[in-house]
């Protein structure tokens, strides 16, 4: 495995909200995804900043890598990109663990499990309170 995709879902929101990103699913499916891509920025632009280091801190998404695998990473490359999912435009946040580097220098790619990669999921959508969360391995 080099790299693992999570398409995190539309976070759990009050039901007038929720109608917003109703509104947006059915305007993409008439062909005008301008509410989509607007939702979409915001989260993405989140997301995007819990990968950056928070001044002399280590970014959100580093910390919870580094919990759940129990050793300090060197900077995670990740990065943020667009992904359709249940006719949603979602995040795309992919980590690749060939380019993650342990502290000491070793490959992280080797110690990633099936298990540490649902568990890392289940943190993410708690973080995000994600309604779904759709994971791909590669």
């Amino acid at each position: 495995m080099t790299e693992v995709a999570y398409l995190i879902g539309p976070p759990t929101v009050p039901e007038d909200i929720r109608a917003i990103y109703i509104r947006a699913q059915e305007m993409t499916a008439n062909g005008n995804d301008s509410l989509a891509r607007t939702l979409y920025d915001v989260r993405s632009r989140t997301l995007a900043y819990a990968t950056k280091p928070e001044g002399t801190q280590k970014g959100l998404l580093e910390r919870i890598l580094e919990e759940k695998l129990g050793r300090p990473l060197k900077p995670v490359d990740a990065k943020v990109v667009e992904g359709w999912v249940h006719g949603e435009l979602v995040p795309n946040l992919t980590i690749s663990w060939t380019g993650t580097l342990l502290a000491d220098g070793k490959p992280s790619s080797p110690i990633i499990t099936e298990r540490m990669i649902k568990a890392i999921e289940n943190s993410l959508g708690f973080v995000f309170q994600a309604q779904w969360i759709v994971t791909s391995v590669r």
